[in-house]
């Protein structure tokens, strides 16, 4: 019950900061390209996602990227997305 209630007060709000797109909001989009990078002994999470400049929260969405948990290690030799700006 309680748990339904504050789902419920969770989507009501994300259902609030709803908006209708500005003409001038399009000017503040910015692409991206993914790339993959391979993973070399030792490194870390926040290592890779260094590499995602200009990008915010960029440890949490590295994690998302490639499916990770936080203090998931990276195995040397593998590919990891990150996003970097056109």
């Amino acid at each position: 019950e309680r748990d339904s209630k504050s789902f419920k007060q969770e989507f009501e709000r994300t259902i609030d900061s709803f908006r209708r797109v500005k003409a001038g909001d399009l000017k503040l989009i910015q692409n991206f390209e993914i790339d993959i990078v391979t993973a070399k002994q030792g490194q870390r999470a926040g290592d890779l996602s260094a590499m995602m400049a200009g990008v915010k929260r960029r440890d949490d969405l590295f994690l998302i990227l490639n499916g990770l948990y936080p203090g998931d290690p990276l195995v040397a030799g593998q590919g990891y997305k990150i996003i970097r700006p056109e």
